[in-house]
């Protein structure tokens, strides 16, 4: 199997500028050396949407270029009501394997997440996931007691054979339960709120409207200050609803 190499980068915005390139270059040249498929990805705080009018990021790209190296992301991932930059990049020399990147509209921090779906020959490792769950919208508590009860009193005596009256207690408990409580398949985010038990419903709500909001206001701009008040707000609630 070929190897792949996966980096993340962060530059500090210090003007440290050829250095930095000067570094990322031994980098691609050690990597290509020992063919290997690589993806680079971080925080560069290089705005490449500054291509044409600077000469620092036109000379970055060429850069980047001359090793045979795509950018995967193409548009903003830091936006604000004054501004629009794309200093999150993802770099690969894949040209072969296909990806799908994209962008992730989050307010998880001041840049949206960025990330890339790699094709991989590795084999799938199998997580379990809650997806029945018995409904109890219809259950008549005194009904359903009942019947276990008078199932119960026509078990036969088994003679002190423990086990086969653990067997059939438990037959019986299920048996009763799956009639007055059917089990039925969960939606997707409902199976997702079950793998994540500290997630509330109260704090679900919030965490949606909020990120609701938030692609709202990047999609259409900040400017309308009563909504952005509102995401605030929304905000705030859910970081004291988690804390």
């Amino acid at each position: 199997m070929a190897k792949t190499v996966i980096s993340v980068i962060y530059r500090h915005p210090a003007p440290q500028y050829d250095f930095f390139t000067k570094e990322l270059e031994n980098i691609l040249h050690n990597l290509n050396d020992n063919k290997v498929t690589y993806y680079i990805c971080g925080h560069f705080n290089i705005n490449l949407l500054q291509h044409e009018s600077s000469q620092q990021v036109k000379n970055y790209t060429n850069l980047i270029l001359a090793y045979n190296c795509t950018q995967l992301i193409t548009r903003p991932t830091t936006i604000t009501d004054h501004s629009a930059t794309l200093l999150d990049h993802i770099y690969t020399n894949n040209i072969k394997m296909p990806v799908q990147p994209g962008i992730i509209l989050s307010d998880l921090s001041d840049h949206l997440l960025t990330f890339v779906m790699i094709k991989s020959t590795c084999l799938k490792q199998k997580y379990s996931s809650i997806s029945l769950r018995h409904n109890y919208k219809y259950l008549d508590r005194s009904t359903f007691l009942q019947e276990i009860k008078d199932a119960l009193d026509m078990l036969p005596v088994n003679n002190g054979n423990l086990c086969q009256v653990v067997d059939n207690i438990h037959s019986i408990f299920n048996d009763t339960m799956q009639k007055h409580t059917p089990l039925q398949p969960l939606s997707r985010n409902r199976r997702k709120l079950l793998n994540k038990p500290w997630i509330t419903q109260t704090l679900y709500k919030s965490i949606k409207e909020k990120n609701k909001i938030y692609r709202s206001l990047v999609k259409n701009g900040f400017e309308n200050k009563v909504k952005f008040a509102l995401y605030k707000r929304y905000r705030n609630q859910t970081h004291l609803l988690v804390l």
